[in-house]
């Protein structure tokens, strides 16, 4: 009887230790990061105790393994927002995880990087979130670095670049992003005043209302795979000029639900002088509404520029 006693003190001992230890693994964030910090899986999970800054000039290094969680406490008031550098380190086996303490979409505002910020992103998953990772104006295309993001569960955009600069190519490459059908989410959301240039290389939408949305921007499409929602890629151009839209080796399938929807959806400013140029060529269209859809003024028509190889 002696035995068993000690023997089962000994068990309930460990169990409370292990208790005790993922209890401390724990750490809370809040406020202003003023020096590099590294977040590693041994002090996940990192819980956002309020919106967290990363201070210009400093880094946050985020290393395989961790997972990051908003307080779901008030919904739609945390993020983290990068006026430095934030290094997200994921890899395929053990990405970067973050998500917030309830389960729901728009549980808290995801990560916004300001014009001073850098964020390099490899293997990371955001949700339950509003917008999953936001640029503010003047975030140049050296400060993006995206190689494997998946969300899901978002309230509005997955990546919304908003007014990008005219200069370099801003890449995404390999986003999962799925969205919430019948709901007006956008995969990647991106306007230019004066057009620039955006890859989105590699990249799956699902659902998504729009999959990639663009507004004034000289925007390549490549490798990418589009499976139900209403539009696949949607362009439009209010510049006094020409910006032209190229898809190549990509995949459409059930895309759009009525006859203005589709694959592929465009317009132009109803006016000479505004060129919308469309390129598609070796792709895959199957079950969707339109290959391609004008929406504008019959008047101006997009340019429909080239179309090769592609099946449908």
């Amino acid at each position: 009887m002696k035995l068993f006693l000690r023997a089962l003190s000994l068990f309930l001992v460990s169990v409370l230790s292990l208790f005790a230890a993922d209890a401390k693994a724990a750490t809370t964030v809040s406020g202003a990061i003023n020096f590099d910090q590294t977040w590693t899986a041994a002090g996940s999970p990192y819980i956002l105790d309020g919106s967290v800054s990363v201070a210009s000039g400093v880094t946050l290094t985020v290393q395989s393994g961790v997972t990051v969680q908003a307080r779901s406490s008030v919904s739609l008031t945390y993020e983290l927002l990068v006026n430095g550098n934030l290094v997200v380190s994921g890899t395929t086996g053990s990405p970067v995880i973050f998500t917030s303490q309830g389960s729901a979409a728009n549980q808290w505002k995801g990560i916004r990087v300001a014009s001073t910020g850098t964020v390099n992103l490899a293997n990371a998953q955001i949700n339950n979130v509003d917008s999953a990772l936001r640029l503010d104006a003047g975030v140049p295309a050296t400060a993006l670095t995206v190689n494997g993001l998946k969300v899901e569960r978002m309230n509005n955009t997955a990546v919304n670049l908003g007014t990008i600069a005219s200069t370099g190519t801003y890449t995404l490459n390999g986003l999962d992003v799925t969205c919430t059908a019948g709901s007006v989410h956008y995969g990647v959301q991106v306007a230019s005043s004066t057009p620039g240039s955006l890859l989105v290389d590699n990249s799956r939408f699902k659902d998504c209302y729009y999959g990639v949305y663009q507004t004034s921007t000289n925007l390549t499409v490549d490798h990418s795979i589009f499976t139900g929602g209403r539009h696949g890629v949607y362009f439009y151009t209010s510049y006094y000029g020409s910006v032209s839209t190229s898809v190549t080796y990509s995949t459409f399938y059930n895309v759009g639900t009525t006859t203005s929807e589709g694959a592929i959806v465009g317009s132009r400013y109803p006016s000479t002088g505004y060129n919308a140029n469309l390129y598609m060529s070796d792709s895959l269209f199957g079950g969707s509404q339109n290959v391609f859809k004008d929406v504008g003024s019959a008047s101006y028509p997009a340019s429909f520029s080239s179309f090769n190889r592609n099946v449908v």
